[in-house]
């Protein structure tokens, strides 16, 4: 693939449309670096190999990777307490609270509704403000992406560390790898080769956004840390290579990276750990996503979203692979199409099937979690379901240029779920039917929400 990237990257843009893309793959040791159209549409500046962009939730395999550095060096361990090092941290729940573990903000299985709970407040304020989440599932019976947990997490490292996010990041991942194009925000803004997001208008045209940065207390779980693709593929193949470096400087022992990649947590509720069904080809581990490929090869995977732009990477030691990729718009389908290529599969767009609400009944209705509400109402056409999604002023950001509320189509598939059109997360998932049979948990994007009271 190596000798045909440019021409593939260049046709995905073309593809797609978007604004610029930039991606790289390593395949045992060899490295192919490709960019297409424009990092900055303010400036025109072109997409180059070497542009930096925000890692968004890529920089929580970072943060992971600095836990295991913690741990490794006896500060904490993976089943130590939360309040062990923060006595004043509290969620909604009690019980919760004195038994959450840090093992369980590493595989997103603490189940506090926070997982999109952003607010402009700073860390150790917007950690207050958890004392009022309650719990979408229980503690550690399934994962549901939380941000807020790589939240709390920086707090923690930065207690036993005594240094912060930056200077960790710094100190025992930037410097040992050797990395000359990884920094932050203030260092980033200031390069004259760095990416700035776009916003698909009303009128079809992409502009510029207005709003880089999420909030700077999701530093540790992805909001400052920039990078170009060569030094996250440098990163990505530490972790192919034992935790070392390429000069062999020890990052990490072969110990964290196993504990790494070994599944802890499954991401759809009630469903076990043997089970094989394509809806379980999911779990987390701790930062890692693991996923199985359609030749039984097992990747590793995480993305990242920021302000504008999307990012997706992963790794597949059976093949000795490592990829990343960004663009600079909110459109996974580049990155996926990409994805496809690396991994040697199909592409694959869902179609709506043909149409059969026989199971509808019981998942219509309202839904919430922390920054949004959903509801799972009949579409227009026959058999058609709609999924309308609002984001709550207040526990989400409000963006300038993205609607605060948008509809997606789809059918019913299955007893206890619907396919919804596009790319990307298109399954969700209804669990936990109340005794007149309405199903009380909704997974979608993975992460589960309630049906409203």
């Amino acid at each position: 693939m190596a000798e045909n990237l440019q021409a593939i990257v260049d046709q995905v843009r073309a593809q797609t449309a978007v604004p610029g893309l930039v991606c790289g793959v390593t395949v045992d040791g060899v490295r192919a670096i490709a960019a297409s159209g424009t990092a900055r549409l303010s400036t025109m500046a072109p997409m180059l190999p070497d542009t930096l962009w925000i890692a968004g939730s890529i920089t929580k395999l970072w943060t992971t990777s600095l836990a295991m550095v913690a741990v490794e060096n006896g500060a904490i361990a993976l089943d130590d307490r939360v309040i062990d090092h923060l006595p004043k941290f509290a969620v909604g729940d009690d019980a919760v609270t004195s038994e959450v573990r840090i093992r369980h903000l590493l595989n997103h299985s603490s189940g506090w509704d926070s997982g999109d709970f952003f607010t402009d407040d700073p860390r150790d304020l917007y950690i207050g403000k958890l004392r009022g989440a309650q719990q979408v599932h229980s503690l550690g019976a399934a994962s549901s992406y939380n941000n807020a947990g790589f939240v709390v997490l920086d707090a923690i490292l930065e207690h036993v560390t005594g240094t912060n996010f930056d200077n960790q990041v710094q100190r025992e991942l930037i410097e040992p790898l050797g990395l000359s194009r990884t920094m932050f925000t203030e260092q980033a803004t200031a390069d004259i080769n760095h990416a700035a997001g776009s916003l698909l208008g009303a009128d079809g045209q992409y502009a510029e956004t207005q709003r880089l940065l999420y909030p700077q207390a999701m530093r540790g779980a992805g909001t400052n840390l920039w990078a170009s693709v060569g030094d996250m593929l440098t990163f990505f193949e530490m972790h192919l290579h034992a935790g070392r470096a390429s000069d062999g400087t020890p990052i990490l022992s072969q110990d964290s990276v196993d504990a790494m990649q070994t599944p802890t947590s499954w991401l759809y509720p009630g469903k076990s750990s043997d089970a094989t069904d394509a809806g379980l080809r999911q779990a987390y581990c701790l930062g890692w996503k693991r996923e199985f490929l359609h030749r039984g090869d097992v990747a590793y995977a995480h993305g990242g979203g920021s302000m504008g732009g999307v990012a997706q990477g992963g790794i597949v030691p059976s093949r000795g692979l490592a990829w990343v990729a960004f663009t600079n718009a909110w459109d996974l389908e580049p990155l996926l199409r990409l994805q496809a290529h690396v991994y040697d599969e199909d592409f694959i767009e869902e179609t709506i099937p043909s149409a059969d609400d026989t199971h509808l009944e019981p998942m219509l209705g309202i839904y919430r979690r922390a920054g949004y509400r959903y509801e799972v109402r009949r579409g227009s056409a026959p058999g058609e379901v709609e999924l309308a999604v609002t984001s709550i002023p207040g526990e989400f950001l409000e963006v300038p240029g993205v609607p605060a509320e948008y509809v997606r189509k789809g059918s019913v598939i299955s007893s206890n779920s619907i396919l919804m059109d596009g790319v990307g997360e298109t399954l969700v998932e209804f669990h936990e039917p109340d005794a007149d049979g309405r199903y009380d948990a909704m997974f979608e994007s993975r992460r589960v929400s309630r049906r409203a009271r």
